[in-house]
């Protein structure tokens, strides 16, 4: 097999993993939302290059985050079907990684979309 086939046999299967968590995690289809939402808005907005590239790597790692977390809960219920108090504990954990990389990254935005929103 060519090292084109193997490369693009991998980003089908990276785009399936993120097709099938984006249409079983709630969370991930409003950040995907979101994500479009602040990509637009430095558009319109013609925030600076520098400004652009903070908001796009926030934006993916808010995304890989839930990427991950809907991984782990994934594998966490295939090991313990059972909710297990370690279980509950560890997804609760990882789950607030993603709150507080959500809410930095919001603020983060606010940061720098409002000076661009100010001279409006």
């Amino acid at each position: 097999m060519t090292g084109l086939k193997i490369f693009l046999r991998s980003v089908s299967y990276a785009l399936n993993g993120i097709k099938t968590a984006f249409l079983e995690q709630q969370n991930l289809k409003i950040e995907f939302f979101l994500a479009v939402v602040a990509i637009l808005l430095g558009l319109v907005l013609k925030i600076g290059i520098l400004d652009f590239a903070i908001v796009l790597i926030l934006i993916a790692g808010v995304l890989v985050l839930e990427l991950l977390n809907t991984a782990f809960e994934k594998i966490l219920d295939a090991l313990s079907p059972r909710i297990h108090i370690y279980v509950k504990t560890a997804k609760d954990v990882f789950a607030g990684a993603v709150f507080i990389a959500s809410v930095a990254s919001f603020i983060i935005g606010i940061l720098i979309f409002l000076p661009y929103l100010l001279k409006l």
